[in-house]
């Protein structure tokens, strides 16, 4: 909740930001394309309406009439209101210049007030950047001062997410303390003293490491002479990733691994040619077209049931204009001192190596369909018995409210027989004050 944040802060970065980025961002519009932009961690919310001045400065001409949305997130509310209003002291003064406050602004009193043709570019919104999923297709990204305050582990993350959320040729803003060295290889230098970095990936893809929060270790337990080792084993398990990412990449196999409520945990290979991409979520029910997904559901199923590996052959599935068949394998996955029951789904294309304890069936889209309505059918009941639980967790609730009730209108009826008692009291104490006040008046008369 650091809320360090000025109208034009670094005023050479929006400066070279006004001259060199805006006006590429506006020359690769198409007529109908709205312009996107997204500031992380806005706090009160001068940086948004900053850009917001900058690019309203350049709406002229051809541009007159572009549609700008300026996604403002944080996760303080108490800034976000702030920032909603729009409404600043006089000290702005120092650092907005009198042709932009006469412009943009309303002035009222000591305070300064953002005009409604500014305001309405804004978006404030509740956002939490670690773990809600990102704003998608920004043409800018505006993350400044905000990756300094976490661990590296967690800054790979959020980088990850943002590097999601830029479209082909966006452009990345970040603060003078911050370097995106996790996705460098995917971003060219624009201007290296200002931290403005454009974005070269041609298309997004999915990267299961930033769905979920990393585990961070406890650093006070870490002691230099466990260094070595740790560096060791860190490379150690290094290199076992890329000897499994090189093999199952030239074997054209996917390996996922999920927990039993189908929640992906780790990938290993390329996940472009089997997974949907336009689908940020880490279900992998979510993640799978219809087909390999009715499939999976009834394979898992029996998986957790039984406890062996089961596999299907031949799921028909579209892929860049082309049908390709499509092998899936379920098996459960053992870790030692796991308690948690964990799945490994292989996905591959036409023959691949299959375990020879794994039970094989041709895939036959009518049997699976019927399973998975019965899988459904079987949901459905478990979830009316459920539901048949709760109501009846809640007629009790209510018959214990109904109780609660009748004895608080018992001690309202008690409150209200004991306040016309005061009431009456109250009465006859003010006919005694009466009284006392004309005994006084009858002594003053006889004491003169």
């Amino acid at each position: 909740m650091i809320s360090v944040t000025s109208f034009f802060r670094d005023k050479e970065a929006f400066a070279s930001l006004q001259k060199n980025i805006i006006p590429k961002i506006l020359e690769s519009l198409n007529p109908e394309d709205e312009l996107k932009f997204w500031v992380t961690g806005c706090a009160t919310g001068e940086e948004a309406y900053s850009i917001a001045i900058i690019i309203a400065e350049q709406l002229t001409g051809k541009y007159k009439n572009t549609i700008v949305k300026i996604f403002a997130t944080d996760i303080d509310t108490a800034a976000l209101l702030h920032a909603g209003k729009g409404i600043y002291k006089s000290n702005i003064k120092k650092v907005v210049s009198a042709q932009r406050l006469q412009n943009y602004f309303i002035s009222d009193g000591e305070n300064f007030i953002v005009k409604p043709e500014i305001r309405k570019m804004v978006i404030f919104a509740l956002h939490d950047l670690v773990k809600n999923p990102p704003y998608c297709n920004m043409h800018f990204i505006s993350c400044r001062n905000l990756l300094i305050y976490m661990t590296p582990i967690l800054q790979k993350k959020v980088f990850l997410l943002l590097l999601f959320g830029l479209k082909m040729e966006g452009y990345l803003f970040l603060g003078l303390s911050e370097n995106p060295l996790p996705i460098i290889q995917n971003l060219k230098v624009v201007d290296k003293k200002w931290k403005i970095f454009k974005n070269l990936e041609t298309k997004r893809f999915v990267r299961f490491d930033a769905f979920s929060l990393p585990v961070l270790t406890d650093k006070k337990n870490n002691h230099l002479p466990l260094l070595r080792e740790e560096v060791s084993a860190n490379t150690e398990v290094n290199l076992t990733d890329a000897v499994n990412e090189t093999l199952l990449n030239n074997l054209n196999v996917l390996v996922i691994c999920i927990d039993e409520n189908n929640n992906v945990i780790k990938y290993y290979g390329d996940t472009t040619q089997f997974l949907l991409q336009k689908n940020f979520k880490s279900n992998l029910i979510d993640l799978l077209p219809r087909p390999i997904a009715i499939a999976f559901n009834s394979l898992s199923n029996k998986t957790l049931k039984n406890n062996k590996n089961y596999t299907t052959k031949n799921i028909t599935v579209k892929h860049k204009l082309k049908k390709i068949k499509i092998n899936l394998t379920v098996s459960p996955l053992i870790v030692k001192n796991g308690i948690q029951k964990l799945l490994m789904v292989t996905l591959c294309e036409n023959t691949t190596v299959i375990q020879n304890n794994a039970e094989n069936i041709i895939y036959d889209e009518k049997i699976y369909l019927d399973e998975y309505t019965l899988n459904l059918e079987e949901e459905n009941k478990n979830l009316k018995e459920k539901l048949k639980t709760t109501y009846l967790h809640l007629d009790a609730s209510n018959e214990n409210m109904q109780s609660f009730n009748e004895e608080l209108l018992s001690a309202n009826e008690e409150m209200q027989s004991t306040n016309e008692e005061m009431q009456s009291v109250n009465e006859e104490l003010h006919t005694l004050n009466a009284d006392y006040q004309l005994k006084n008046k009858e002594l003053l008369e006889l004491n003169d």
